[in-house]
């Protein structure tokens, strides 16, 4: 989850391409085993008999986070340029960060 933020603000800094694709990876890298790992979690924090709901509630949420950030993204940029996605990746990471903490602290140790 650290690596997330700190991915961002390499791809923000904007220093060279190669490290704008050095962010780029190192960010998917920190971002993609977090929805699979979050689905296969859930029974265990949850229980068999409430994980099939909470999946499913996982998924729309994901589906709706891929929809928005992207499209509130984009209205950002065309309002002030693709600089704007730098700080927006940051911010995302940063809120993604945080969430992740939170709940940690609100479910115990998972």
């Amino acid at each position: 989850m650290l690596g997330a933020p700190a991915a961002a603000l390499l791809i923000w800094s904007d220093q060279s391409r190669t490290l704008n694709f050095l962010g780029l990876v190192l960010l998917g890298f920190s971002l993609a085993p977090i929805y699979p790992l979050l689905i296969a979690e859930t029974p265990k924090r949850l229980g068999a008999a409430h994980a099939a709901n909470a999946i499913g509630f996982q998924v729309s949420a994901a589906y709706i986070g891929t929809a928005t950030i992207p499209g509130l993204t984009g209205i950002l940029a065309q309002g002030s340029g693709l600089e704007i996605v730098g700080p927006v990746l940051f911010s995302t990471a940063a809120v993604l960060l945080v969430l992740h903490e939170v709940s940690l602290r609100g479910f115990g140790n998972v």
